[in-house]
C-alpha cells in the first residue's frame, strides 16, 4: 500500500498529526552563530592572551612579542529535503497534506543543525597552520571524562565544571555567555538515580525532566536523542555558548513548486539550507561518557 494511502479520507480526520520528532533545533541557541556566510567555508580567527611584564630599567628597547593567533573554519554542507504530493491523492483527503509535509520538512532541516554542532562539539576541526595549510585538531584527551561503566553521575558533572574552570573558559561576570550540558532522558533518570543526591537535587531534577527549569547545578540542559551511541556509549557534551560557531551559508529555505515533468503532476514542497559548525576553542568543550 503507498504511504499516502494511509491518510485518505475513508479512514482519518480533518487534522494531520505530526508524528513524535524533535522539530525545534535544541542547540542553535547555545552556540555563536554566524549567518549569511558566503562561499564554501568561514574563517574564525581568534586571539590568545598575554602577559604584562613589570619595568626594570626605564628606557629600554623592547623586544619582539606577538599575541598567539588561531584560525579556524567552518564548512558549510548544503542540505535538502523534499518529497511529492500528487494530486488524484490529495482530493481524497479532507486535510491540505502540504503544510504538514512542509513543517516535517523544516523539523528535518532542524535536527541536521543540532548534527551538525554535535559532529563539531566532538569532532575535528579544520585549523590553518602557519604555512597556510590546514591540519584537523582532535579533541584533547584533556577534555574527556571516561565512563568508568557508570552513567552521568553528580561526580563527572563536577568534574567537567573543574576542567572549564581551571581553563579560565567559564566568565562568570558574563551571563550571556552560558554553559550547555546536552544529554538525553537516560542521563537525567541517571542523575534521579545517584545515591549522592541530596532531596533539593532530586527536586530540582524531578523538575528538570519536566521541563519546568532547565538549569542545574551551573548548566543549561538541553535534551536530545541526537548524541552520538557506540558500543553502549552515549557520549554526553558540557560546553560554552563561544566555544563553538554554527554558520549559516542559507538559512532554511522553502518552496512548493508543481511538477509538470513527472506523472500525476505532483506538489513538491522542498526545503534547503547551507551549514556547518566548528569547535572554536577546545578548553571550552568536554566530552563526558556515559553507560547506557
Amino acid at each position: 500500500m503507498a504511504e499516502v494511502d494511509k491518510a485518505l479520507v475513508q479512514q482519518f480526520s480533518d487534522n494531520f498529526l505530526i508524528l513524535s520528532q524533535q522539530k525545534k533545533s535544541r542547540l542553535e541557541e547555545t552556540v555563536t552563530v554566524k549567518s549569511g556566510i558566503i562561499g564554501t567555508s568561514y574563517r574564525d580567527d581568534a586571539m590568545g592572551g598575554s602577559e604584562a611584564e613589570d619595568v626594570i630599567v626605564r628606557g629600554t628597547t623592547l623586544g619582539s612579542k606577538e599575541l598567539p593567533h588561531q584560525g579556524r573554519y567552518v564548512d558549510l554542507t548544503d542540505s535538502e529535503w523534499w518529497t511529492h504530493i500528487y494530486s488524484h491523492d490529495e482530493q481524497k483527503m479532507l486535510a491540505d497534506p502540504k503544510s504538514a509535509a512542509l513543517a516535517i520538512g523544516v523539523a528535518a532541516m532542524n535536527r541536521k543543525k543540532d548534527k551538525r554542532i554535535i559532529a563539531a562539539l566532538g569532532g575535528n576541526a579544520r585549523q590553518i597552520r602557519e604555512n597556510g595549510t590546514s591540519e584537523f585538531v582532535p579533541l584533547p584527551a584533556s577534555q574527556k571524562i571516561a565512563h568508568g561503566n557508570t552513567g552521568l553521575t553528580r561526580t563527572k558533572i563536577v568534574s567537567a565544571l573543574e576542567i572549564l574552570g581551571l581553563a579560565d573558559a567559564i566568565d562568570d561576570d558574563d551571563l550571556s555567555n552560558m554553559v550547555t550540558l546536552v544529554v538525553t532522558q537516560a542521563q537525567i533518570s541517571d542523575i534521579l538515580n545517584d545515591d549522592k543526591m541530596t532531596s533539593a537535587d532530586y527536586n530540582a531534577v524531578r523538575l528538570l525532566m519536566d521541563a519546568r527549569i532547565d538549569v542545574f547545578m551551573g548548566c543549561k540542559w538541553k535534551k536530545t536523542n541526537l548524541l552520538p551511541f557506540t558500543n553502549g556509549i552515549r557520549y554526553c557534551y558540557m560546553y560554552v555558548k563561544d566555544g563553538v560557531l554554527l554558520g549559516l551559508g542559507q538559512d532554511i529555505k522553502t518552496s512548493i513548486t508543481v511538477r509538470n515533468d513527472l506523472h500525476g503532476q505532483p506538489w513538491q514542497p522542498y526545503i534547503a539550507q547551507s551549514t556547518g559548525a566548528v569547535r572554536r576553542e577546545d578548553v571550552k568543550v568536554v566530552e563526558i561518557a556515559c553507560q547506557e
